[in-house]
Order: C-alpha cells, then sequence, then structure tokens
C-alpha cells in the first residue's frame, strides 16, 4: 500500500483509541439500559425514549455503533494491504466474543438452565445449530423470522423468551464490512478505494432515506443500520472536521427535537447521534484501556435473563446495575484472555 492511502486512512483518526473506548463501553451500557424494563415486563414499548423519529434509547445507541464502524472501518478499508488483511482484522474484532458465547453461554450455561435437563439441551442437533449460528454471526432477526430458534426455550417462564436478541444486528454489520471495505480492497490505490467506498455508502443508505421519505411507517431496522454505517463512512471519506460534525448533529437534534412524532424525521436522528458519536469518538485522549463494549453487547441480554429466570425480584435500575457488573466482568475477561490476543496474533489494526 503506497503512502497516498496510508496517509489517507490515518487522516483524522486519533492515534489512540480512549476516548472511543469510552464511549463504545458507554453506549453498550445504554443498551443494557434500555432492554431492562423490556425484559422485566415483556412490552418492547416499555423502553426509554420510545418515539417515532427515535426509535428508543436503545435503537440511539446501536446507531451511534454503526456510524462509528462507518467512520473507522472505512479508515481501516483504505489503509490495509489486500482483501485478506482485512477480513483477517474484521474476523479478529468480532468472531472470538461470540466463540465464546457460544460455548459458555448457549451450550454450558444454557445446559443448567434450561427446563428439558442438561442431557437433553446438550444432546439436541438443533441447540449445536444455533450455537453454531451464533458463533459466525449468524443469529435469528426475531422480526423477520418471528422464531428465536430452541435456545427460546431456555427462559421459556421469562416475559420475554428469546434467548440474546441484540446478536441479530451482526451479520448487518458484516454486510456492511463486505459491500464497502470488502469491495474496496479490489482497488490497487486509495484513489481507486475512495471512489468505491462513495459508491457503497450511497448503496447503503439509499433504502432507508427512501422508505422514511415515502413514510409513513419507520424504516426497516437493516435500513437504519446500514445507513448509520454510511453515515460514518461519508464522515471519514470528506474528512469531516470536528466544527462541521458538531453543527450537523446540533441541528439535526433541532429538527428531531422539533418533530419528535414524525417518522420521516428518523434520519436526521440517525445523523444527530452519529455525527455525535464521532465527534466525541476523535477527541484526543492519550490513554490505553480495555475494550469491553463488545463483549457487554455480546453477554448483556442473556445476562439478564438468566437473573430474571433466577427469581430476580428488582425493578429496571437494579438489574440494569447487576446485568452491567456481571456482563461487564465477563467482557473484560474476555477481552484480556481470548479478544485482545486474538487482534495481536493477526496483527490487525485500529
Amino acid at each position: 500500500m503506497g503512502r497516498g492511502a496510508r496517509a489517507l486512512s490515518t487522516a483524522g483518526v486519533p492515534a489512540n483509541g480512549g476516548a472511543s473506548t469510552i464511549l463504545r463501553t458507554v453506549l453498550a451500557l445504554l443498551v443494557v439500559a434500555s432492554h431492562a424494563p423490556h425484559l422485566l415486563s415483556g412490552e418492547p414499548g416499555s423502553q426509554p425514549l420510545s418515539r417515532p423519529a427515535l426509535g428508543n434509547l436503545g435503537d440511539m445507541a446501536v446507531n451511534a455503533f454503526l456510524a462509528l464502524s462507518g467512520y473507522f472501518v472505512t479508515a481501516s478499508a483504505i489503509g490495509h494491504d489486500g482483501i485478506v488483511s482485512f477480513a483477517r482484522a474484521r474476523a479478529a474484532r468480532l468472531l472470538p466474543a461470540l466463540w465464546i458465547h457460544a460455548v459458555a453461554g448457549a451450550l454450558l450455561a444454557g445446559a443448567l438452565l434450561s427446563p428439558t435437563g442438561v442431557a437433553s439441551h446438550l444432546g439436541s442437533a438443533d441447540v449445536w445449530a444455533d450455537a453454531g449460528r451464533i458463533a459466525i454471526g449468524m443469529w435469528k432477526d426475531y422480526a423477520i423470522t418471528g422464531s428465536d430458534g430452541v435456545l427460546g426455550s431456555v427462559f421459556s417462564s421469562n416475559p420475554d423468551v428469546r434467548w440474546n436478541e441484540p446478536l441479530w444486528t451482526i451479520k448487518y454489520e458484516v454486510f456492511c464490512y463486505a459491500a464497502s471495505g470488502g469491495l474496496a480492497m479490489i482497488a490497487p490505490h486509495a484513489a481507486g478505494r475512495r471512489r468505491i467506498l462513495w459508491m457503497a455508502a450511497i448503496l447503503l443508505a439509499a433504502p432507508a432515506v427512501i422508505a422514511a421519505a415515502q413514510g409513513p411507517g419507520p424504516a426497516m431496522p437493516w435500513e437504519r443500520l446500514t445507513a448509520c454505517y454510511a453515515l460514518g463512512s461519508a464522515a471519514f471519506l470528506i474528512g469531516a472536521r470536528q466544527a462541521t460534525l458538531a453543527a450537523l448533529a446540533a441541528a439535526a437534534a433541532i429538527a428531531v427535537a422539533t418533530w419528535p412524532q414524525s417518522h420521516a424525521m428518523q434520519p436526521a436522528a440517525w445523523v444527530a447521534v452519529g455525527c455525535a458519536a464521532i465527534w466525541i469518538a476523535r477527541i484526543p485522549l492519550a490513554i490505553r484501556l480495555p475494550d469491553p463494549s463488545y463483549g457487554i453487547y455480546v453477554w448483556a441480554w442473556p445476562v439478564s435473563q438468566c437473573l430474571i429466570a433466577l427469581g430476580f425480584s428488582g425493578g429496571p435500575l437494579t438489574l440494569w446495575a447487576a446485568t452491567a457488573t456481571l456482563s461487564g466482568a465477563i467482557a473484560l475477561m474476555s477481552w484480556s484472555m481470548v479478544e485482545s490476543p486474538m487482534r495481536t496474533l493477526m496483527r490487525t489494526r485500529p
């Protein structure tokens, strides 16, 4: 890779990930907070900040996650030496935590909690198939399939029986990686990769923008995720300055606050959250921190479900605190023992 590509890959990207790591961890904890009342009541509408333009608190946090992915993965795609290097880096980021969850969560913890018993759980081919889907990031989209696989039977007495609803987003993030960064690897130079990445960003954003413009209903969840990823990618490609990001976030937030009940304002909400997230992530913060955010995202839902299945009787705030503590501890162990060493082994880049 030539100098031009490497210079472009680092422009506007902080040399350390302190602010980005803190932000991602806060976003993961906001997802946990959003899910707590839902898991206790079984009512998705009980999640905080449920508005047509916003979705809910968890949706907003996931939107910010995808915008950050679009920004940093676009930088990574331009700077990598080729498709193998790029794919290895993305796999090292996503898969190790899923492997741990598939084995320690879906198989072992699921067996201990399963109403059918340990032997029946571990002897079920369907359970192993579900664990395999988790391990490769291809978990089912409940909103589309209406099914959560046999693992949902583990929590059959809970208000919400699903094993791990948030995992459905991962396959769409992988799709974004392949549709933008993966295709960009075809071009050997920075200029060619920029053109491919711009085309990919436009195509990824188009379905959601069209759906929001047509109304009156909301964009499909996958449309929202790809649009937020495209927003982050575009922010990197245009070299957006901090002042520009702040102005866009403020203007979009004012628009959403003015018309919070309109589905047509969804793109404005994505811009507000995405630009604000990128602005925060780019703040220079010269500290190195472990990154438990992805592990929290992967583990928090089943941890909450386990607590409820074991007789948890507190309110949403207490459930959030307990889940954040337990899933955070698991995530830190996962990061230090598996995820970080795996990334080092594969010589990945930010």
